[in-house]
């Protein structure tokens, strides 16, 4: 079959299928007596149905960049789902699937193939045709590789995108759901029924509104002339209320509604309940409410997004995900946005007031925009912590507004006391900058420590994803796009610890410069710098999944024995989030000291090492140690954390873990104070 036969051919049976009753069920229900469409003879299915497929429009549908995590316009999506196939927009598309997967729990999507698709140079079809799943068949019931049959004419598993519920009920063969009709067959034959006998009860043929009754015979001549002159003078709206005069002993005795006939209406109101069950649509949905007021009617239809709506949209796009986005372009991700969604309007402004309160704890704007789902595009600014740099711990409080005097003013403690009173002036100042550079470090530390974790979280969840779907390949991953993604996350944090530095450096020598437009191009570039420097942490977790997959290739594993081993890779990880938090807090803290020390006409700087049992021995010896500003200390580094310039691994060793800082010497020591 040629490429023109093969679209004519689709168009064909698309056309015969619409033009044919679109939502025809089989057997059940024309063998039994009740509807043999439920969607065309039931008015709450029809609009149950109807309700759902209207609303759904105001979910918009866009792509987005997998690493990145914003919107972008794939021009190629975008025109094959502005107008899917020649019969349909975006909209009907859209309005064909959700009706389809209501009524039957599944919905048959056939693409027809490109030039690119026979020419092998995109994965992309030309067209998307949705289709009545009940007329489709598995003719081969094969899980893995299903053939799928419609009116003679064969589709593989390549040509069918199969949106579908899972069917617990059905346990060998290729898994395909039962409609959520099902279920409740006999209430529709019921209602069904039970409405066609109260149509003929108000035709008067299913049971007489009256009786009239004598002991005496009566002709068939009289008793059409008695039913005649009664409805002449008796029967109709108009003759309402008129005197009825009886002779030859007629009695006249009116028949009234039944128990039964009310228990016919109960029934009705049950299926209807039983029907709005089913697809979990609110009751204010049909108007089936008599005490409505607004606060109501938002929150049932809030509770109808939520609960029915969201769940069908999220299951149309992870399906056209795997089987039509990502043979496409796996860093590309369809998704549905509820920005325009009327029901979570009122929601807004609450959530405003609850973004506002997270800012004005520090959170960073982008965390607070993806977990209020807020819908504004990240900003490149967004990443930042925000912290007010003037609070400090109250014990602290003494030892701050005594900074730089000789004596401290908190005596309460005698041994710290003694201990400051036995040394220099000098010692004991270095001792007060060492102490308040901790405080800061610490704050920091706690700060960066879980944006790691999380970054490897998310790392690893996404290549466990891909190995369960099959598609890992350590060569072939975009691991630059991790590398990416490290560092546009970590450079805000990183500009805010090198500027916090810069401000401890103004508090060591205040100068009245403060930040200036100079500074502040140092202090970017300096993030800039450092965030790409963590692009390291990507290559070694790199390495060693490509180690790894190619040991488990030459032992014969399974694609399955990866996960095991690569999340153990992610766990190593992670547990040294805090080492790298803390030496990467005081590589950026002691860097921005430097860079505002540098603009100063000051002679260098002091290496103050932290002492406690985790200090390393090599710090230990250079406590203490001067050099002028550009030189360098006899560890090779400019400053405590610095990672510039090209290192051996013996001066690596220096900066992981540290937590040393600086001095200020405003004098050149060698020619005398």
């Amino acid at each position: 079959m040629n490429f023109k036969t093969f679209i004519s051919n689709i168009k064909s049976i698309f056309t015969k299928d619409i033009t044919a009753d679109p939502f025809t069920f089989y057997n059940y229900y024309s063998q039994s007596g009740g509807p043999r469409n439920p969607y065309k003879d039931n008015a709450t299915i029809y609009s149950v149905i109807n309700a759902i497929a209207d609303n759904i429009g105001q979910a918009e549908l866009a792509f987005f960049d997998w690493n990145t995590n914003k919107e972008i316009y794939p021009e190629e999506l975008m025109n094959l789902f502005k107008k899917p196939n020649p019969c349909m927009t975006l909209d009907l598309f859209l309005e064909a699937i959700i009706m389809y997967l209501m009524l039957f729990n599944e919905v048959i999507i056939v693409k027809t193939l490109s030039v690119g698709n026979l020419a092998g140079t995109t994965k992309l079809p030309a067209e998307l045709w949705v289709f009545n799943p009940k007329k489709f068949s598995v003719i081969n019931d094969d899980p893995k590789n299903p053939i799928w049959q419609y009116n003679g004419q064969n589709f593989t598993k390549e040509e069918i995108i199969h949106i579908h519920k899972w069917n617990p009920t059905k346990s060998e063969g290729y898994n395909r759901p039962f409609s959520p009709i099902d279920p409740m067959k006999k209430e529709l034959d019921i209602d069904y029924q039970g409405l066609a006998f109260n149509e003929m009860f108000f035709r008067n043929g299913g049971k007489p509104s009256y009786i009239m009754s004598t002991d005496k015979p009566l002709s068939d001549a009289a008793r059409k002339q008695l039913r005649a002159d009664w409805e002449a003078n008796y029967k109709g709206v108009s003759k309402a209320g008129k005197l009825a005069i009886f002779d030859n002993g007629l009695k006249f005795e009116e028949t009234g509604t039944t128990h039964a006939d009310m228990q016919y209406i109960e029934q009705r109101d049950k299926t209807k309940e039983t029907i709005l069950g089913i697809w979990r649509v609110p009751k204010v949905i049909l108007s089936m409410t008599s005490d409505i007021h607004y606060a109501t009617f938002q929150g049932q239809m809030k509770a109808f997004w939520l609960y029915t709506l969201q769940p069908c949209l999220k299951r149309v796009a992870s399906e056209l995900n795997l089987q039509l986005i990502n043979p496409y372009n796996p860093q590309i991700e369809l998704r549905f946005k509820y920005d325009n969604v009327s029901a979570f309007a009122e929601d807004l402004k609450d959530k405003i007031s609850i973004a506002k309160d997270l800012k004005d704890l520090g959170f960073p704007l982008n965390e607070i925009n993806d977990k209020l789902n807020l819908g504004f595009n990240p900003q490149p600014w967004g990443d930042e912590w925000w912290m007010p740099m003037g609070v400090i711990p109250a014990s602290q409080y003494n030892d701050y507004m005594s900074f730089g005097n000789d004596v401290p003013e908190n005596n309460n403690d005698k041994k710290q006391h003694k201990i400051i009173l036995g040394k220099s002036a000098s010692e004991k100042y270095d001792m007060k900058v060492a102490n308040l550079f901790i405080q800061k470090h610490r704050n920091f530390e706690l700060m960066f420590q879980p944006k790691i974790k999380g970054f490897f979280f998310n790392m690893r969840s996404k290549i466990l994803e891909l190995i369960a779907k099959g598609e890992f390949n350590p060569d072939s991953y975009f691991w630059n796009g991790d590398k990416e993604k490290i560092t546009r996350i970590m450079q805000p944090l990183l500009k805010q610890i090198i500027t916090a530095g810069v401000d401890f450096g103004n508090l060591l020598i205040p100068s009245g410069k403060g930040i200036n437009k100079g500074i502040e191009e140092d202090i970017n570039n300096a993030a800039i710098q450092r965030s790409i420097a963590m692009k390291g942490i990507v290559d070694t977790v790199e390495k060693q999944i490509k180690k790894k997959v190619a040991e488990m290739i030459v032992e014969g594993s399974t694609v399955s024995d990866m996960v095991a081993p690569i999340r153990q890779i992610f766990n190593v990880a992670s547990s040294r989030a805090l080492m790298i938090a803390r030496t990467e807090s005081t590589g950026a803290l002691n860097n921005g000291t430097y860079l505002y020390w540098q603009g100063l006409n000051i002679y260098g700087k002091k290496w103050l090492s932290y002492f406690d049992e985790s200090t390393r021995e090599s710090h230990k010896e250079i406590h203490g140690q001067i050099r002028s500003m550009n030189e360098p200390f006899s560890n090779g580094l400019m400053y405590p954390g610095d990672n510039t310039g090209v290192r051996s691994s013996e001066t690596a060793k220096e900066v992981i873990n540290c937590r040393c800082t600086l001095s200020p010497v405003t004098i050149n020591p060698n020619l005398g104070e």
